[in-house]
Formats: C-alpha cells, sequence, structure tokens
C-alpha cells in the first residue's frame, strides 16, 4: 500500500511537538495496518492519562478524540473508514477501536449539521446528522463494556446528547426496551431520506441498520431527571470515572451559556455547584469561561463612541482579567480584549501590546482554536498600516511565533495563508524560503475540500494582505491558489488583472488574462462570475437573445448567480425575462419585480421599479400604458430620487428634451390608456 503522509516542512524534533511526532508515527501505523502498534501506543497514552493530575500538552485526548489518527487532507472517507473498520475486526477486544469509531461518526455528524445557527441547518442535514450518531452511539457502547474506565467514550456520549440529542434506541435501553431498528426509510418522506443518505455518502457513511450494542454492566442507573437531560447522566458518569476533570465540566458548561439558549447565570451556577465543588479557584474559572465568553463578545463589541456600552464591556474585561486563569485561558482572554481594543477604543498601539502579552501565554503547541476573533484582528494590526505610514514591528517575535507554531499544526488554511506570505517574501522576521511557502500553498491547496467556510478565508487574507499595501505579493498568492482551482481564487484574479479593483497598481492589469479567469471562475461555478459572465454577453458581446439558444444560455448564467445569493441577479434575470421569455415568463417577472419595490436594498428596489416602468411602457407581461409606466417613474423618482439609473430612465420614458417630456405627459394623460387602479404603484 502508498503511504501518503503530509508532514510539515519545519521541524518536530523540540519537546513541545512531541504530540506531533507521535501523530506521524501513528497515522503511518494506521494506513498500513500495524494495529498491534497502535494499540500499545494507545494504552500507553491512556495510562500516562489517567496517572496525571491536569491537561498539560494532553496527548491522549488530542490523539483519541480528533484527527489523530489520519490526515484528512490526504486520506478519503473511503480509506478511513475501511481502515478503522479493520482495527476493529483484527482486534476483537479492543476499547479503542470502538471508541475513536464511535468518535469518527460523531464528529461526521458535527461536520453534516455544520457550524451554521440551527435555523440555517436544513431538516436532510440535521436527519443525516442523527443517523450518524446512531452508528456513533452504538460503537461507543460497545467500547464501553470493553473497558473499566471508558472515559473518553462516555464524553462523546455526553457531546452527543448535548449537542444532537441522545440517539432514540440509547433510551429504548435505558428503559428496558430494546430496539433493532431506528431511523429506517418508511419513517421519513422519501425525498428527506435520499437527501440525508445522499449527505452520509458524502462521508462515506450509510444509514443505521441492525442494532446490536447493549447497555454496559458497568453503567449506573438513572437518576431522577436523567431521561430528560441525558447529557448530565453521562457528565456524573465521566466524573464518577476521573473527579475533577476540569476540561468535561467546561464542555458541559458551554451548552448552558446564552450562545446555546442558555439563561444568564446558568453557567456560573454551574460553576459553583456541586459538581465543581472540588475544583481550585483556577479550575473553575475554566468552567465559568463559557458564559464569561458570551458576556464579552455577545452582542458584538460595542461601536467605537458607544461610550456606556465600551465601559460596561471593559469592566467585564477587567474584572476577569483579574481572576486566576490557566495559561491557555489568559491566552484566550488577552485575545479578546485586544480584539475589543482595536476594535470598540479604536486604539491600534494598546490593542497591539494586548496581542503581544496574550501571546506570552501561549505555549505550543498551542494556537488559535478559531481564525475569526483575535488571530483576525492581529493579523490586521500586522498588516495595515495603522499609525502613519509604517507597519507595526512584530514586537519579541510574537507573531511569527503564531505562524510557526501553526506551520507545525499543519491543518488551518488561513492561517497557513499568511504563513506562506512570510515565508515566500520574508516577513516578521521570518528569513525567505520559497520552497517552505510553496509547501503551504499546496497544503492551503489540498485542505479545500474539508474546509468550512469561515468569516476568514484564505481569499480574505490574501485581501487583507493586498489592502496591506501588498498588492503584488497578494496577487502572487492569489494566482497560486486560482491556479490550483481553489478558494475562488479564479474570481478573484479577474478582479485584479480586470480593473475590478480600482486601486490597483496597472503593471497589474491584464484584459486577456482576466478573460481567462473569468472563465475558469464560471467553470468552477461562482456566483459573482456567473453573474459578471452574463453581464458581459448581454451588454458587452451583445449576444443575440432573440436566439433561443442564447436566451437559455445567458438565462442559466443568472439564475445560478442568484442562486449563489447574488442580488442582483434577480434583476437581470427578470429584465431579459421581460424582454425575451414566454409569455407566461414575462408576467412572472413583472410580478416578481413588483415584490421587490420595498426590498431592504434600495439600489435593488430602485431597479425593480425601473424594471415594472420598462414592462409598462413595451407592454412587457402587462398591458402597456405609458401613463402607468409614468406613475411608476415618478414614484421611482420619489423614493430613489439619487438612484445611478435614475436620469437614463427619465428619457426612456419622458424624452431627452423639455419639450419631448412636456408632450408625452400630455400624450399619455389624454390619449393614453388607462387601467385599472391594480396597475398603478404602491403608496
Amino acid at each position: 500500500m502508498q503511504v501518503i503522509t503530509s508532514t510539515p516542512p519545519l521541524p518536530l524534533d523540540a519537546p513541545q511537538w512531541a504530540r506531533f511526532r507521535q501523530r506521524e508515527q501513528l497515522r503511518k501505523a494506521m494506513l498500513e495496518g500495524r494495529f498491534d502498534e497502535v494499540e500499545r501506543t494507545m494504552a500507553a497514552l491512556e495510562a500516562a492519562w489517567w496517572q496525571s493530575t491536569g491537561a498539560t500538552d494532553d496527548h491522549y485526548t488530542f490523539l483519541a478524540t480528533g484527527g489523530g489518527l489520519f490526515d484528512y487532507a490526504s486520506v478519503d472517507a473511503g480509506l478511513r473508514l475501511e481502515r478503522l473498520h479493520a482495527w476493529r475486526e483484527a482486534c476483537p477486544g479492543s476499547y479503542h477501536a470502538r471508541q475513536i469509531l464511535g468518535q469518527y461518526y460523531f464528529r461526521r455528524a458535527c461536520d453534516i449539521r455544520t457550524a451554521g445557527w440551527a435555523s440555517e441547518v436544513g431538516e436532510d442535514q440535521w436527519l443525516a446528522a442523527h443517523m450518524a450518531c446512531v452508528t456513533a452511539a452504538e460503537h461507543l457502547l460497545e467500547a464501553m463494556a470493553l473497558s473499566e474506565r471508558p472515559a473518553l467514550a462516555a464524553e462523546t456520549m455526553m457531546q452527543i446528547s448535548q449537542y444532537l440529542g441522545q440517539p432514540d434506541f440509547v433510551d429504548a435501553l435505558f428503559r428496558g426496551s430494546p430496539m433493532e431498528q431506528t431511523m429506517q426509510r418508511e419513517a421519513f418522506e422519501p425525498d428527506l431520506y435520499e437527501a440525508a443518505c445522499a449527505r452520509l455518502a458524502r462521508h462515506g457513511l450509510k444509514p443505521p441498520g441492525t442494532l446490536t450494542a447493549t447497555l454496559p454492566a458497568s453503567l449506573p442507573p438513572l437518576q431522577k431527571g436523567d431521561a430528560q437531560n441525558p447529557g448530565y447522566y453521562w457528565l456524573r458518569y465521566c466524573l464518577s470515572l476521573r473527579p475533577r476533570w476540569t476540561e468535561i465540566l467546561a464542555a458541559y458548561a458551554q451548552y448552558l451559556s446564552p450562545r446555546w439558549g442558555g439563561d444568564d447565570g446558568e453557567v456560573e451556577k454551574f460553576a459553583t455547584g456541586p459538581l465543581c465543588s472540588a475544583l481550585n479557584e483556577q479550575e473553575r474559572n475554566t468552567v465559568r469561561w463559557p458564559g464569561v465568553h458570551d458576556a464579552l463578545t455577545l452582542p458584538d463589541y460595542p461601536e467605537p463612541g458607544d461610550v456606556r456600552e465600551i465601559a460596561a464591556r471593559e469592566k467585564i474585561f477587567k474584572k476577569w482579567l483579574a481572576r486566576d486563569l490557566s495559561d491557555g485561558l489568559r491566552f484566550m482572554s488577552l485575545g479578546k480584549y485586544a480584539n475589543f481594543t482595536h476594535y470598540s477604543l479604536a486604539d491600534a498601539t494598546l490593542a497591539h501590546e494586548r496581542h503581544v502579552e496574550s501571546i506570552r501565554y501561549c505555549k505550543p503547541p498551542e494556537t488559535y482554536l478559531v481564525v475569526d476573533g483575535p488571530f483576525r484582528d492581529f493579523t490586521n494590526l500586522m498588516l495595515i498600516k495603522h499609525i502613519g505610514d509604517a507597519h507595526l514591528e512584530d514586537t519579541e517575535g510574537a507573531y511569527a511565533s503564531v505562524l510557526q507554531t501553526a506551520v507545525r499544526h499543519f491543518d488551518e488554511p488561513t492561517i497557513l495563508t499568511v504563513a506562506a506570505f512570510a515565508w515566500q517574501f520574508g516577513m516578521w522576521g521570518i528569513e525567505a524560503d520559497p520552497a517552505i511557502a510553496t509547501k503551504l500553498i499546496d497544503r492551503v491547496a489540498q485542505l479545500e475540500p474539508l474546509y468550512e467556510p469561515d468569516a476568514f478565508t484564505p481569499m480574505h487574507a490574501c485581501r487583507m494582505i493586498w489592502d496591506g499595501g501588498f498588492q503584488k505579493e497578494a496577487t502572487y498568492l492569489t494566482r497560486a491558489f486560482a491556479e490550483r482551482r481553489v478558494y475562488s481564487g479564479a474570481a478573484s484574479m479577474y478582479d485584479i488583472t480586470g480593473g475590478i479593483r480600482a486601486d490597483a497598481d496597472p503593471s497589474l492589469l491584464d484584459r486577456s488574462e482576466a478573460d481567462r479567469w473569468l472563465v475558469q471562475a464560471v467553470e468552477e461555478g461562482e456566483p459573482v462570475a456567473l453573474y459578471n459572465y452574463a453581464w458581459r454577453l448581454e451588454h458587452v458581446d451583445k449576444l443575440d437573445l432573440t436566439v433561443r439558444e442564447n436566451f437559455e444560455r445567458v438565462r442559466d448564467l443568472y439564475v445560478g448567480a442568484m442562486h449563489g445569493g447574488v442580488d442582483m441577479a434577480m434583476i437581470r434575470l427578470a429584465s431579459i425575462d421581460r424582454r425575451h421569455g414566454t409569455a407566461e415568463g414575462k408576467q412572472q417577472a413583472v410580478a416578481h419585480m413588483k415584490s421587490l419595490v420595498a426590498h431592504d436594498d434600495d439600489h435593488i428596489a430602485g431597479e425593480a421599479y425601473g424594471e415594472v416602468v420598462l414592462a409598462y411602457k413595451y407592454g412587457d407581461g402587462v398591458p402597456q400604458s405609458e401613463f402607468i409606466a409614468m406613475q411608476w417613474f415618478d414614484r421611482y423618482k420619489e423614493l430613489f430620487p439619487n438612484h445611478s439609473a435614475l436620469e437614463w430612465m427619465e428619457t426612456q420614458v419622458y424624452g431627452s428634451t423639455g419639450w419631448q417630456m412636456a408632450g408625452r405627459a400630455m400624450r399619455a394623460f389624454f390619449l393614453g390608456k388607462k387601467l385599472s387602479s391594480e396597475h398603478l404603484p404602491p403608496k
């Protein structure tokens, strides 16, 4: 078997990188089927974990509950599952083979559900995620039966119960009424079931089959209220196995926070409650963090100048930072404080100082958990000129150390994008090494299929580099991604080379290159590119839309752009339907435009008014009436006196000279076709 590895380009020989060295060894052993070695390694890690008193550089949970056994970017889902099941079959008595398999299914359920707000998750996503959790729970219960202290398997059951809900078959087992089948095809609408199965298939998963797991005999009986709150049951069980388990208490506390629908003060009540009574103050503050984090960041940081809210938020920050915090928690808290300082206080110098201070508490291999937040803000401070014409210095090498740690993690595409910039061009004291930069760019491209869009994407990082005055450097990175067909790089290259970015250096403009990138972006289905290409075919190339084939081509492009969230595509689609569609299509187009005249976006609303004006002027989808067209135009002019299309539209309706305007208005009033009031614009 060919072993595919993705090893970081920086050395892992220092003591702090031991977990990554061990990860590389485990990944190779899994792919080569050396399961006895995997068993021995996991057993040794677990034994050390039970002997430990804290989570300092915790190799065990890092490797047993995350992506420790595979590099997901280079090992596809089918091979990952094949190896995990092969391990399970090869080691019938293995707790870890089943525990990690259950954890794997749960993580895929999280991927299917996504990190979006619950209201944004589709019904088929919920169903597929719950299906994956059924299989996860089955493996986890089997794992528990094979261990005297199945802490991590129980911890995952707690996460499943709190995040997605305990599977119904587990509830049935606790009631003493085992079930063999759950979530079967006949229980759902056919289209919904098939859509859920399709989502599972993208991760190599199948819907649940016949269930064989039973409750382990070692599990304690339910107490009052556990049936309604199974997560609390699993939490208590975990604590019976590992008392003072701070991390699981903090994990449970996050589901009590306002962000997860909890009431204000609920996390604090839990942190001072009986389950946390054995913790010291630093550990208790770790449990408090989810509630404090919400108090600091929900709603968003106050706007500059909002004196009262800024003072209230700063008071919370200062009170929290005066507490006894672990290094990791102080790092996160100071990073939030720096972000608040930059945004709300508009003090770039002080914000930078606070970011640097936060990094003093970031002990490798720890790093930022997410990129949108303090890391994004720190990057902005390092790239954008905030004070005069100079960039801020990388005091103490703080920012460089963040990038160096991220390169060794080798798993976060946005940070690796900024790192590629640093190694390609020698930034922040990092010696230029184009070979390392190329490896980083390749890795960012390799990670793209796994990437769940964040508010700070690799393309946003490239744009921030551009805005920092590094246009050619940003173009280099953007072109590299475009050539690898990832992260909508082609669409960004079209903006750069086509002059869409008004501040672009003239040396970067190239019309033929722009055309090539636009075509590629269309091939990749980039919504804005679909819109731009359709507009170009219609207005620049003057494609004859009376030819049905041309009409369908342009229409399909606008439909794709509209489905991709480009609002102006609704207007353009209605425009070509109004002019060249079927009789029914014209009527629908005008009706749609009438529904958009109250759109929240004034530009969209104004464009909709304009389309209705032209529809009545030329009789497209509605009776022709210059009088009604003028009524709609006058209302349009009243509501949107500064709309960009107003002057052109006025010449279409009234003419371009005073005599024309007066003559058309009189003719429309006295001789024009009068229609019922339903055709008049809304007042």
